[in-house]
This record gives structure tokens, sequence and C-alpha cells, in this order.
């Protein structure tokens, strides 16, 4: 026989049988159904005081995420209700689009993604991680890691769903992804996917399948006298030609420093020589716009004619054909090169009104006036014309500014000197007076540069152009002055004897320009005393 508080006990535990109930006495019955009355009241307030509770942690949640959460019908798409973090990634307030439709506000970047969320939420109830675009208010697109759930309101099923705005994240993966598979200066595939691709067809059986290998003509130069940022723009300019001459699902790849390849999936001979063909038309029609620095390239190409592909094999054989060609063009590609840069310093301002013709006719004067040999003054006159060539190589903002150079642009500037050498190292016409080149802005003093040579360091020919370029540049207008009367001229070249100029020089330089133009001083001191 149980006692009362023993029922009690047992009912509350939820274990006891109807069987064993029958067996419990009636005033005993009268009290534990008084307790099970108490009992199931206390049950109700506490699963109510839960509900409660819950849907205010769900309300907090709801309205205060920082993600995009809304609740939408299940049977057409119908926005009822958005929370803060919508409003903030998305652009809309709830007025925009409660009692709207996604597909009314062109919420999903792509429809097919909308359909991959209905179909999981009618087939699974839920939809996991699903990465989609979606388009702001304003337009703009961003990337959402979406996660939903069925639940139902008045019994409607409905979606609830929270997007978390990863575009950011995306972004970042998309350009690692770039620069793992492309080239970061020309925007080509990289020699890396390149040879992946490579692999991933190597012996085919469709025998389809062929390669052109293409090198840049005259990079080493472009570097070595105009530097590295006129080479990288050539870079660039053959990717878009080499790209743009093929189909746009060709393989195309910078393989090397100055190496392109394309992998077609074609063994027609004639798709082959088009492209080479298209090739050789851009590179015309870029050197006819571009004419300072002009573009060659040598290439080689192979088709396979087995009914396996050993793509290997083709890429040897491309390569030697390629490696012939350049052989042939090497010697004429660097002669174009350096006569463009000759033609280039011809026809830039600081070449116009006549300077190195002035130049030339003033060496060779002066230089016959003092005695020196006809190969000396010959070597003298190509010296005079061509001693600022590197100038071909300086931006024009820094070798035209109307004012002073400021320290760092001086710097750039005094650059000219090794550029031009470089230049004159590889052109045989100029190599002879490649050193010159480098010196020529040399002071007697040891101030000048490259080199800080001094005195009799600086070779002859360096000493007499300077003495001539000083006066032909202060009698001559330039872009920061107007140009000076040669009675200043030759005040100034007296003043710096010894310091800028040799001054052993300097005196000749004078008895020489006094015997030369006696009349010239004598005018232009009777015009600058009438007024």
């Amino acid at each position: 026989m149980f006692s009362s508080n023993e029922c009690k006990k047992t009912i509350h535990s939820g274990i006891m049988s109807s069987k064993i109930f029958a067996t419990i006495p009636d005033h005993v019955k009268d009290e534990i159904s008084g307790s099970v009355g108490t009992s199931r009241y206390v049950t109700e307030r506490r699963r109510m005081n839960d509900i409660r509770l819950s849907a205010e942690k769900f309300s907090t949640a709801f309205y205060m995420s920082p993600d995009a959460i809304n609740i939408n019908r299940l049977s057409d798409g119908m926005y009822l209700e958005i929370n803060e973090g919508f409003t903030k990634i998305m652009g809309y307030a709830s007025e925009d689009v409660l009692g709207k439709t996604s597909v009314e506000l062109s919420i999903w970047g792509d429809q097919q993604d909308r359909f991959l969320l209905v179909d999981g939420m009618k087939r699974r109830g839920e939809v996991a991680n699903l990465e989609a675009w979606f388009r702001r208010k304003d337009g703009s697109l961003l990337y959402g890691l979406m996660s939903a759930r069925a639940i139902n309101i008045n019994g409607e099923v409905c979606i609830l769903s929270v997007t978390r705005d990863i575009t950011e994240r995306k972004t970042l993966a998309e350009q690692l992804e770039r620069l793992s598979r492309h080239d970061s200066l020309t925007g080509m595939y990289n020699r890396t996917f390149f040879e992946e691709e490579m692999k991933r067809f190597e012996g085919i059986r469709v025998g389809f399948a062929g390669l052109l290998i293409c090198d840049v003509d005259g990079l080493k130069i472009m570097n070595d006298t105009l530097g590295h940022n006129v080479g990288d723009m050539a870079l660039q300019s053959v990717a878009k030609i080499v790209r743009d001459s093929f189909r746009p699902w060709d393989v195309s790849a910078r393989i090397g420093g100055d190496e392109f390849a394309v992998l077609i999936f074609s063994n027609s001979e004639r798709l082959f020589k088009a492209g080479c063909s298209e090739i050789r038309e851009r590179i015309n029609r870029y050197n006819i716009e571009n004419p300072t620095i002009p573009i060659s390239l040598s290439m080689g190409f192979a088709i396979s004619k087995n009914a396996t592909v050993d793509l290997k094999a083709l890429f040897r054989e491309a390569d030697n054909k390629m490696y012939r060609e350049k052989l042939h063009r090497q010697k004429s590609t660097r002669s174009a090169i350096v006569q463009a840069l000759m033609k280039a310093l011809e026809v830039r301002d600081f070449q116009t009104q006549g300077h190195g013709e002035r130049l030339q006719d003033l060496a060779a004067s002066f230089a016959t006036d003092i005695g020196l040999s006809e190969t000396s003054i010959a070597d003298l006159r190509l010296f005079a014309r061509f001693h600022d060539i590197g100038k071909v190589g300086i931006p024009d903002n820094i070798l035209f500014k109307p004012g002073k150079l400021n320290e760092d642009e001086w710097a750039v500037m005094r650059q000219h000197c090794e550029i031009g050498y470089r230049i004159a190292k590889v052109a045989p016409d100029l190599s002879p007076i490649a050193d010159l080149i480098m010196k020529h802005q040399e002071w007697w003093n040891g101030k000048g540069y490259p080199r800080e040579l001094a005195g009799e360091e600086i070779p002859f020919e360096c000493r007499l152009l300077a003495i001539i370029d000083a006066f032909d540049a202060m009698t001559s207008d330039r872009p920061y002055r107007k140009a000076l009367h040669s009675s200043v001229a030759v005040e100034e070249i007296k003043r710096c004897a010894g310091t800028q100029f040799d001054p052993d020089l300097v005196g000749k330089f004078i008895l020489f320009f006094e015997r030369l133009t006696p009349n010239i001083l004598n005018t232009e001191k009777m015009i600058k005393q009438s007024f």
C-alpha cells in the first residue's frame, strides 16, 4: 500500500500505472487528484513562460543580428518581415520590400540560385550555406552566404533565411585564384597554368592540337637602355596583340620573361598561319602608331600529325622554329630599335631649331681651329649629334619642366648619360663614342656626373663638347628661359673656367669665337647700349 506522499511522488515522476492507481484508497485519490491539477497548472505556466522567453530571444536575435534576416512566403516569395541587418546590407527599408516578392525587386543576381533555394526548401525544408550573388537597392552586387529553414506562420509555410555578406572574402579568394593562374604584368595565363593545361591534355587521342611560341625581339635592349618600365609596356602590348589574334577559348600564356605561347586544339595549319599573320599585321599597326620603340616578335608553331597528341614534342618543335627565326631577325631588330631611338632624339623638342646641326658644325670648326685630325673630327661630329641620346629615356614632364628640377627629378635626369651609354654599346654605328656619351656631363673640378671624374681624367672630346654645348644652350630658347646674348654666354663660360670647364680649352674657345664672329659681339653690344 502506497502512502499519499509516495503516490504524489510517483505520479509526478510519471511512472504510476492505472492498476496501481486502482488500489489506492479514495481519500488518497482525492489528495492525488488535487495535486495533479496543481502540477498541471504549474507545468502549463512554465511552458508558457518558456514560450514567451523563447519568443523574446528570437525577436532579439532577429532584429539585432548584423546578418540579413528575412521571412518570405514559400509559395510566392513575398517578404513578410526583414531585420535591420537586411536594411544595412541590402539597402532596403521595410516599406520598400514588405508585401513584394524577391522577383519584383530583382533581389537575386542569378535566378538559378533562387531556384536552388526553393527546390531545397520543398525537398528538405532547409538549405545550408548557399553561396549566391544578390542585388542591392542601388544596383550593386554582393556575394552572400545564405542558410534557410521552413517555419509555419498561421498555418502557412514560410522561409526564414539568414544571409551573411562575404563579398570581400569572395573577392579576395578570386584575386588569389587569379594570381595563382595569371601573370600579374600582362593578365595572361602564367607558366604554371599553361603547364597544367599541357598535362591535362597530354595524350588526347583526337589528334587535334598545336602550339605557337613567340619571343619578343630586343627586350633586353629596351630594358638596358630605356629601363624596365619601357620593357614592361612593350610586354603588355605584345600580350594584348597575341591574345587578340586568336580565339577566346585558346590558351594564351606568358611562359617566360619575353616568351609567350598559345595552345590551340586544332591541327589546321591555316588557322596557325592566319593567327601569325594577324599578329604581324597588329604589330605593324602598333609600330606606326608608336614609332619611338618598335616591337618585333619571332614566332614558331607546330601542329599534331598523329592520332595521339604529344604536347611536349610539339612544344620542342615550335620552340626550335621560333629560335631559328630569332637568329635571323636579331641584328635587324637591334638596328631597328637603335634607329628608332636615334630618330626619337632628332624629333624631340630639345633637338629642334637646329641644335644638333649647330653643335656638329661648331664642334668641327673648333676642332679644326685647334688642330685635331680628320678622324678625331669625324668622331667628334658623331659625338656632338648623339651625346644626349639617353634623354629619350627621360620622361617629358622632367625633360621639359619650365622651372628648376627638384632633387628627385635631378636624380632621374642624371640617368641619361648611362642610358645613352647602353644604347650606344648595342649600336655598331655608335659604339665608338659610347664611353664619351657616358662621360659628357663630367666637370673639370670633379663635381659632375655620373663618375665624378676630374681634370684630364675626363676625355678631351667631352671637355671640348661641354663648352660648345653650354654656349649653344645659353644662346637658344629653353623651356625655362629665353635665349641669352652671345656676349653673356661667353662671360658665363669664362666664369666657369676651372670649375665646370677645362680652363685651357676655354681660353682657346674664346679666341676661336672672337676670330670666327667678331661682328656678332660688337653688334650685340651696340644693341644692348641702345636700350
